[in-house]
């Protein structure tokens, strides 16, 4: 029995010892462009306005940070699942609105705001490739769920478009998509990994709403919804 008993104690102790070398975490910084084109409508007072085709893709500095664990232990094969939060801006309606009108005109016709955070959450099963003999680098692909959350600022307008100065009240929205992503992170610096890593985020949704207040210049909304090409570089911490 005492030699069950240490032999438990000894295998939790591997065990314990193993899963905390499997922990790691990452910071990074890049920038993701997004796509975003289709057909624009306005919404007023129960009638619907066609505003043409705008193009409303824009690119945006992104930050974010992860962590996760290894699934299966560093062989040739590695299976990490991973959990990465990011962080970007961009401002869609005024990028949809010069691309209709001209550039420059989302100002000078008066309105001003509107730009969109988005805060993603990335679910990422990391196959890693190990080479034998070449241990400087491990690629890394996958293919995971990408959930983002999109929130638009308020919009302003005024002169020279409207007579009297107003606010429009943007919408928030989730979006969830498929995410594939691929990269390569080094190994020669200790437990610090550097990585470069690209990302795409392909949403399931068909259909973004800019601003959402019937009261005032209605609800405008574009015919598709945001993906993106996300390109970072960071550093992985392995404990």
């Amino acid at each position: 029995m005492r030699k069950l008993l240490l032999g438990i104690a000894l295998a939790g102790l591997v065990a314990g010892q193993s899963l905390h070398a499997q922990v790691h975490f990452s910071g990074s910084v890049g920038f993701k462009s997004y796509a975003l084109e289709g057909a624009v409508t306005q919404a007023v007072g129960g009638s619907i306005n066609s505003l043409g085709v705008a193009d409303a893709g824009k690119t945006g500095f992104a930050f974010g940070a992860g962590g996760g664990f290894t699934l299966v232990p560093a062989g040739i094969y590695q299976l990490d699942m991973d959990l990465e939060v990011s962080m970007s801006f961009a401002n869609f309606l005024e990028a949809g609105y010069d691309k209709i009108n001209g550039s420059g005109k989302f100002s000078a016709d008066g309105f001003s705001g509107g730009s969109a955070t988005n805060i993603a959450f990335d679910i990422m099963p990391v196959h890693r490739i190990n080479i034998p003999g070449f241990s400087l680098i491990s690629p890394y692909a996958g293919v995971g769920l990408g959930l983002n959350l999109f929130s638009n600022n308020d919009v302003s307008f005024g002169p020279p478009t409207f007579s009297q100065p107003g606010t429009a009240k943007g919408s928030s929205q989730f979006q969830i998509g498929l995410l594939v992503f691929y990269g390569a992170s080094f190994h020669f610096v200790g437990p610090l990994e550097p990585f470069v890593q690209l990302k795409h985020y392909i949403p399931f949704s068909s259909e973004y709403t800019f601003v959402e207040d019937p009261a005032t210049i209605g609800t405008l909304s574009i015919k598709d919804a945001p993906g993106y090409f996300n390109l970072s570089a960071g550093v992985r911490l392995v404990l």
